[in-house]
């Protein structure tokens, strides 16, 4: 049995060196022997230090939007399928559809919000492909896959790749809310953002964005939590209370990795962000589409699930 004043000493050293590591500026996901890897009784491992995300939107304001879902008493918007992504979930793709954007010809909204402007540059390089799942109401959980065989889009989710820590914005939309607002936050946690761009408190009108796995500006989450009660949670349908506003283009967050997830509903359903229509889609601000894909177009005489 190892002596107490020995045992104490070692613990001090690896204390030390715990300290050595973290004022280094090395990863603190263990300190290892040289003879042996993390796992053996030698290892120490250390908890992740977090910096924090970075505020990159300076203030936000707040504004009226209107009680619009039909739920009473009304559903927490952290426990919305409409509002909240995370809750659905969704699942990557690798085959049976094509890895492009796609122009579903005729159609669409030349108002429509813009992918590309997420970012300072606008860009479109897409890196995975993803599925949403469906909700199922009555056991009030995800159901499967959204998927064309129940007429949904074969993709209803895009990763777009990010630098870590460079700013993510607003889409652009051609849409005007009155008093320099551009859409409304109808929902933010620490790592997501759902856009909305009508007042309506609700994903069954307009369109609606939401943006995964991004560092969220503490100030937006400071003030979406703040005003995430009250009169929100009174069923009043019509009534008005304040959620926060954005600006055009106004940062909402930072990319977090090399990845952010987005997904988009026009009045209720997901559709699919590929859509590149000329003039109509989401992608337009890119003019030319510069792009890592191609904006391809849907099989002659095909419908939304015939796709090249």
């Amino acid at each position: 049995m190892m002596p107490k004043s020995l045992s104490f000493l070692r613990a001090l050293t690896w204390i030390g060196m715990a300290a050595l590591v973290v004022a280094l500026g090395a990863p603190a996901a263990g300190v290892t022997s040289a003879a042996g890897a993390c796992g053996a009784a030698t290892c120490l491992y250390l908890p992740t230090v977090s910096t924090g995300c970075k505020a990159v939107g300076g203030s936000y304001n707040q504004g009226v939007v209107f009680q619009r879902d039909p739920d009473n008493p009304p559903k927490q918007a952290s426990q919305h399928p409409g509002k909240n992504l995370d809750l659905r979930g969704y699942e990557q793709r690798t085959v049976g559809f094509s890895t492009s954007l796609i122009d579903y010809g005729s159609g669409g909204d030349p108002n429509a919000p813009q992918f590309p402007t997420l970012f300072t540059t606008p860009r479109a390089i897409v890196s995975r492909y993803f599925q949403i799942y469906s909700w199922d109401d009555f056991n009030n959980q995800p159901g499967s896959l959204l998927s064309e065989n129940n007429g949904s889009y074969p993709i209803t989710a895009l990763g777009l790749s990010t630098t870590a820590g460079e700013t993510i914005r607003t889409p652009l939309a051609n849409y005007d809310l009155g008093a320099g607002v551009a859409a409304v936050v109808l929902y933010a946690d620490a790592d997501s953002v759902t856009v909305h761009y009508t007042r309506d408190d609700s994903s069954a009108y307009g369109y609606t964005i939401f943006i995964d796995n991004l560092c969220t500006d503490p100030n937006l989450l400071a003030k979406y939590t703040a005003l995430d009660t009250g009169a929100r949670y009174v069923f009043a349908p019509g009534s008005g209370y304040d959620l926060p506003t954005l600006t055009a283009n106004q940062p909402v967050g930072a990319a977090s990795g090399s990845e952010i997830v987005v997904a988009i509903t026009d009045a209720g359903p997901f559709v699919d962000p590929r859509t590149c229509n000329p003039g109509a889609g989401f992608w337009n601000s890119l003019g030319s589409l510069s792009t890592n894909v191609a904006c391809l177009g849907r099989n002659p005489g095909g419908g939304i699930l015939s796709l090249p």
